[in-house]
């Protein structure tokens, strides 16, 4: 529907700049997601952090300064009864962006990846549609 159309039928463009903005931010924070996860799987580096408590890992990298990484709520669950307080852990991160970080084994995988990454696409491309169809 164009914004003549609309226009002519007493329409508002409003709930198609709310379904544009929705679907541009949705896609924005999928891609973001993915990139996050492609970059622990692409320059990930392995140092040794420690459980300082439920669900929380504190490591430091080569490069200094402590970092801590929080585990899934899922992971945290797992791991309850194997860690206690001060143990050591491996813990992956992304050397040029230490926060970008997550406990070994607790990673998200590349099949979470490629869905982030298409659906972040499907709702790029359909906020693009959306403002090319209200426009002509």
């Amino acid at each position: 529907m164009s914004m003549k159309t609309l226009a002519a039928a007493g329409g508002s463009p409003v709930p198609f700049w709310i379904a544009i903005a929705f679907c541009l931010s949705s896609g924005i924070a999928l891609l973001y997601g993915a990139q996050r996860i492609i970059a622990l799987r692409l320059r990930g580096r392995v140092v040794k952090g420690l459980y300082v408590r439920q669900g929380v890992v504190a490591f430091e990298p080569p490069t200094g300064g402590v970092y801590r990484c929080w585990m899934s709520s899922k992971g945290a669950a797992a791991q309850k009864n194997f860690f206690g307080f001060g143990d050591e852990v491996d813990v992956v991160y992304d050397p040029k962006h230490p926060k970008n970080c997550a406990p070994d084994g607790d990673q998200e995988g590349l099949l979470l990846a490629t869905f982030l990454l298409l659906m972040g696409g499907v709702f790029i491309y359909a906020a693009v549609r959306m403002g090319i169809h209200l426009y002509h």
